[in-house]
């Protein structure tokens, strides 16, 4: 006869599963979940903001936009890093045109063989046949 489980009120419930329990902090998580999500939504005045403070920062330090990109481009010589980013500025990421309105269909000429009919082949067909001659 197996043993009695013992009910300790103290002891977390299992359903069988390893590792099957809420973590600390989980719960106060979930709380303010809410409020995590909408500090990192950007919208498009945030995005704006940053693209400008960006330019004034780079015409601050280097002095123009063409000065900046020449010295990503001499550091991409020996740096992957500057040659990623100044290629994903000037052709775009990959996989960032897939969905755009570019129109991307080639036009490919489409050849049917069997687009003639039996009667039309026979026409043009040459008979070889030998004819007899009744002589």
């Amino acid at each position: 006869m197996p043993r009695r489980k013992t009910d300790n009120k103290y002891k977390k419930v299992l359903d069988g599963r390893n590792n099957n329990g809420q973590k600390k902090g989980d719960k106060q998580l979930r709380a303010i979940q809410k409020e995590l999500k909408s500090l990192d939504s950007s919208n498009k005045a945030k995005k704006d903001r940053i693209t400008a403070q960006a330019n004034s920062g780079i015409r601050e330090v280097y002095g123009s936009e063409a000065e900046f990109w020449k010295f990503v481009a001499e550091q991409s010589k020996d740096s992957f890093n500057h040659l990623k980013f100044l290629s994903e500025y000037a052709f775009g990421k990959p996989g960032d045109n897939i969905g755009s309105s570019v129109n991307t269909k080639t036009d490919v000429p489409i050849i049917n063989f069997f687009a003639g009919t039996q009667n039309d082949k026979l026409e043009d067909t040459i008979d070889i046949t030998p004819e007899e001659d009744d002589n």
